[in-house]
């Protein structure tokens, strides 16, 4: 029956990712993680201060390469674009992100229908953010949803003493958004059984997430996440909006 209602939820040409079978059991803890950039706002930030510092394009791309070949870490690459962006102000950086990078309208909103979906089912629900963004942007959306979240993961800029940007604190990847699902369930769940876990992203970037998962949702266009295993496709794009009701869809899966 499970089954029967995932399909209907596809057929329905919702995008839903990485799911992994159903185990018939009755859910009482839901952890529902997010990305940021993309998916609760309405664009990617890092792209965004390379375009408004100038960044060459090419070297942008020598950069990323540098990080997908393994040839720098992932806190060697936000060096190596922050010395491309001109090592700029902190404070610059904030001023661009907090005007330049719009919270999408509808997420209080999203947010807060989740939760009344698992209050009317007797569900616990703890919800996170995962970002290999920076700190500046999941402050502003935890400012926006307050209690609505309850932690968050993402990267950290450190000024030096001019209060110009030379380094960063890279502790959340593309690769290693897996691991900090696994800590979550360590940090909140251990030893609670009848867990579900939700990653909501928006691209190939959120690849390890949507595998981790027992289910992953992806907003947006996902055209660039084709060629993944974890993937199964419909027709059309969900909206950040859609994403209550495919939760409530699988909940209701797993309830029967």
């Amino acid at each position: 029956m499970g089954i029967e209602v995932l399909e209907e939820v596809v057929r329905k040409n919702y995008y839903i990712f990485a799911y992994k079978g159903f185990l018939m059991k009755k859910i009482k803890y839901l952890l529902v993680s997010w990305d940021i950039d993309g998916t609760l706002i309405d664009r990617n930030s890092w792209a965004y201060l390379h375009q408004r510092f100038g960044t060459p394009p090419d070297l942008r791309k020598e950069n990323m390469e540098k990080y997908l070949k393994g040839e720098v870490a992932y806190s060697e690459w936000m060096m190596l674009d922050l010395r491309a962006m001109g090592n700029p102000f902190y404070r610059d950086v904030e001023m661009l992100l907090e005007n330049g990078c719009k919270v999408k309208p509808s997420v209080k909103s999203v947010l807060r229908k989740i939760r009344r979906v698992c209050e009317e089912r007797g569900i616990e629900l703890t919800t996170c953010l995962i970002s290999g963004g920076i700190d500046i942007v999941a402050n502003k959306i935890r400012k926006v949803c307050g209690e609505l979240i309850d932690v968050s993961f993402c990267n950290y800029l450190i000024p030096n003493s001019q209060g110009r940007v030379e380094k960063g604190v890279g502790y959340v990847s593309p690769d290693n958004k897996d691991k900090i699902l696994r800590r979550l369930k360590e940090m909140f769940f251990h030893e609670k059984e009848n867990l579900l876990i939700v990653y909501v992203g928006d691209s190939f970037w959120d690849g390890s997430a949507f595998k981790e998962a027992d289910y992953g949702i992806c907003v947006g266009n996902c055209e660039n996440c084709k060629g993944k295993d974890d993937v199964c496709y419909a027709k059309k794009n969900v909206k950040l909006e859609d994403v209550p009701k495919i939760i409530e869809r699988v909940l209701d899966a797993y309830q029967r």
